[in-house]
């Protein structure tokens, strides 16, 4: 596997507008967020911006990579290669200045310094420590895949928690219909906690213009996604409502995800929403090693959505997210595409 510098790896985080080593999902979260941005299909007319917006999406995907790549092997390892590059660079210089023999009596003052950044180096090693899973693993041991395992049954008649396929189905377009801000917020869906008040704009959208945020609980047939706290807790999921434009012309996109941290973040989709009745096309599928995106044309009752399912495989295991789109892509590659 190829090795990046420190200098590659700050430079990522600043393409994607990221702090250094910020969390894995944020890293997707931005990833996917400028990918829509930077869509070079948005400027068709023009060719000056679409080229300018391709070397964006490539920027963007090579920033991506790096910092998977970073985050997926033995850090700890890494970072104390990276350390002793330093010194040996650090020596050089000093010998280059002072002679031969400063190798052998550094300066005090240049001493202290090459230890305090070990000192610093090391500290953001076992920090990230915690992000890596390591390849070779064995999966039956792993105490995170046990506590996966185990099903959790729900109660039906649960106020908070709403079946994965109601959701998606609250969010359906009727035919000819448009596009609202108020889908999922009336009393046929209690169980969204929106936490916007109304429709708010940019900066609390981020890269979209318009936008409303809330959390759910989500039931996957007869079982939830639990946490591991002081006993086991349901998982919460984000709710993330969008649009490129101002919210006068309605929403584009609801995205769902779940947070999970002591469980894999999967959930099945296609089965699962052709057992409640659903009707799924799939349009696109695109394989990467760090996961896949497939787009569905999603039907029912004469209803319609087109959604991506997103698999992820990142420094916390596999993790599924949800996208629902209510303007048909362009082609249907498109829904696919980064």
């Amino acid at each position: 596997m190829k090795r990046y510098s420190h200098g590659e790896l700050f430079e990522s985080f600043r393409i994607l507008e990221l702090e250094p080593f910020a969390p894995i999902g944020q890293v997707e979260d931005a990833r996917r967020e400028l990918s829509l941005v930077w869509q070079s299909d948005r400027f068709q007319d023009n060719e000056s911006p679409k080229v300018k917006a391709e070397k964006k999406r490539k920027e963007i995907d090579t920033a991506y990579e790096i910092i998977l790549s970073c985050y997926n092997h033995n850090t700890e390892r890494y970072l104390k290669e990276q350390i002793k590059a330093e010194s040996r660079k650090r020596t050089a210089q000093y010998k280059s200045v002072y002679g031969a023999g400063a190798d052998k009596k550094p300066d005090a003052a240049l001493h202290y310094f090459s230890f305090k950044n070990i000192v610093i180096a090391l500290f953001l090693a076992f920090g990230m420590a915690f992000l890596v899973i390591p390849s070779d693993e064995d999966p039956e041991l792993s105490i995170s895949d046990d506590i996966a395992e185990v099903e959790i049954p729900i109660d039906e008649a649960d106020p908070e928690v709403i079946q994965l396929s109601e959701f998606i189905e609250a969010f359906m377009l009727e035919p000819n219909g448009l596009r609202s801000w108020i889908m999922g917020a009336g009393e046929d869906t209690p169980q969204i906690k929106w936490t916007s008040y109304g429709v708010v704009s940019r900066p609390d959208c981020g890269s979209k213009e318009s936008c409303r945020r809330g959390t759910v609980r989500v039931a996957l047939g007869d079982t939830e996604l639990q946490n591991l706290r002081n006993r086991l807790e349901p998982v919460e999921w984000s709710i993330f409502m969008s649009s490129a434009n101002l919210s006068k012309f309605g929403p584009e996109i609801v995205s769902i995800r779940p947070h999970c941290d002591t469980v894999s973040c999967e959930f099945e989709f296609a089965g699962l929403m052709r057992r409640n009745g659903f009707t799924l096309n799939q349009l696109c599928r695109y394989n990467a090693y760090y996961g896949s995106r497939t787009g569905y044309r999603v039907t029912k009752s004469g209803k319609k959505v087109y959604v991506l399912y997103e698999e992820h495989l990142g420094s916390g295991g596999r993790s599924n997210n949800l996208e629902l789109h209510h303007t048909p892509p362009a082609n249907n590659n498109g829904l696919c595409a980064y």
